[in-house]
């Protein structure tokens, strides 16, 4: 037989950026009974398939929103690869989608919040070091102009 990764279009074992998003639009409904693969059947692979949605995907997680024909045309695969109702493909499209946009809103928020603290601890740090390089170089000055002795500070 043939191996999953091998099944899903992967080679070396290298996926898709949105394996479990298309694993989850393509998983067969329970009460639908998926068509047989037709190896004469014209059109792409299911790799192939399964890569182009990622893409799509992709593009739309990029730019913050699926559109209307993208999501069409992927709930019309999900109807034809899964055997389910043109309707049923539609709705979880649209729900697989809508939660995954939300979930990469998210991720960027986190991001986003998690680069402002750096940034404010980065300069937090940059201020401390300043602030104590200045104190530094007053007590060097004061040691090399007046010979004043430092004390424990230096030993």
């Amino acid at each position: 037989g043939e191996e999953p990764a091998a099944a899903a279009g992967m080679q070396d074992g290298e996926g898709g950026a949105f394996d479990l998003v298309t694993d989850a639009l393509f998983r067969p409904a329970p009460n639908a009974t998926p068509p047989a693969p037709d190896p004469n059947a014209a059109g792409p692979s299911r790799g192939e398939m399964r890569d182009e949605v990622d893409r799509l995907l992709a593009r739309g997680i990029a730019r913050g929103e699926i559109v209307a024909e993208d999501r069409s045309y992927v709930a019309q695969l999900v109807a034809r690869e899964t055997g389910m109702p043109q309707a049923e493909a539609e709705a979880r499209v649209n729900t697989v989608i809508d939660r995954t946009v939300e979930e990469a809103k998210r991720a960027a928020d986190i991001a986003r919040k998690t680069a402002i603290l750096i940034a404010c601890l980065t300069a937090t740090t940059l201020l401390v070091c300043a602030v104590g390089a200045f104190w530094a170089a007053v007590r060097g000055g004061d040691h090399r102009d007046n010979n004043r002795d430092l004390g424990p500070l230096w030993s």
